[in-house]
C-alpha cells in the first residue's frame, strides 16, 4: 500500500465514523461536506474533515461538539 492510499483509507474510515455517529443521533437533520471531504479525489496527507452539521436544536450541536472533540 502506498502512503497516498493509506492516507485515503484513513480519511475514508474517519468519514465513515463521523457519518455513523451523526446518523445515530435523531436530532441531526443534515450533513454538508466541504473541501476534500466533498471531493475525494483531492484527499492527501494534509486533508482534514470539513463539514457542517444541521440539527433540530442548538443543544444537539453542543452535545455533538463534545462527542466529536471539535476544537
Amino acid at each position: 500500500m502506498t502512503y497516498a492510499s493509506a492516507c485515503r483509507e484513513t480519511f475514508e474510515a474517519e468519514l465513515a465514523e463521523l457519518i455513523a455517529t451523526l446518523d445515530a443521533n435523531p436530532e441531526v437533520t443534515g450533513l454538508v461536506l466541504a473541501g476534500s471531504t466533498a471531493d475525494r479525489a483531492r484527499v492527501d496527507e494534509w486533508s482534514d474533515l470539513d463539514f457542517l452539521v444541521v440539527a433540530a436544536r442548538d443543544e444537539a450541536i453542543a452535545a455533538l461538539h463534545h462527542r466529536l472533540q471539535v476544537g
